[in-house]
């Protein structure tokens, strides 16, 4: 797939927390630019949040879970 593939795009990450956490800042930092400049929007999806972004950096779509 190339790069611009992914400009205007909603993509969906089930099971997040498998990728190995040394890749999280990695991860986080091509999602963050692709947000910025390619318009795009990045769902996680997990029951079991990892800390890759910060809490500033993301809204929760279930506010609660429960």
């Amino acid at each position: 797939m190339k790069f611009h593939n992914l400009f205007n795009s909603i993509i969906i990450l089930d099971e997040v927390q498998n990728i190995n956490d040394e890749l999280w800042s990695t991860v986080r930092d091509f999602f963050s630019y692709l947000s910025k400049i390619g318009n795009s929007y990045i769902i996680l999806m997990t029951a079991t949040q990892p800390v890759i972004f910060e809490k500033t950096d993301i809204k929760e779509i279930v506010s609660n879970p429960e």
